[in-house]
């Protein structure tokens, strides 16, 4: 894991640091990476299905492919791996909680960082 200078500028105390770090660590700790992974090889032959499906309806017609093609991008997959990804994010969030608080840095160094990162984000 890194630290990213750009963080520590932003932080105004160790318990915000304390906050994001924590965060950070609990997808490790929390094997997220391996969970998306996994995921990911499990709806591989899915996907390839879906992909021959659509060669072989383009060859027949070709309204029917793009029909295919606008369907799977209107949210068929992309849903289901957003909502795994909120629930790892907020997963982390708990974990990361847990962790800040019980070796003893602030509570409120989350609230903080949670309200700097509310401000920064666009709309």
């Amino acid at each position: 894991m890194g630290l990213h200078l750009g963080l520590i500028a932003v932080v105004t105390s160790r318990d915000e640091l304390a906050s994001v770090l924590a965060h950070e660590l609990s997808h490790v700790t929390q094997r997220h990476i391996a969970r998306l992974m996994t995921r990911q090889s499990q709806q591989a032959p899915w996907l390839l299905g879906a992909m021959i499906l659509g060669i072989l309806a383009a060859g027949r017609s070709p309204d029917a492919a793009n029909a295919m093609i606008v369907g799977r991008s209107g949210g068929g997959a992309p849903e289901p791996a957003l909502n795994f990804s909120r629930d790892m994010e907020r997963e982390a969030d708990q974990v990361g909680f847990g962790v800040a608080t019980q070796a003893g840095f602030a509570p409120r160094g989350f609230v903080s960082m949670f309200a700097k990162l509310q401000q920064r984000l666009p709309g």
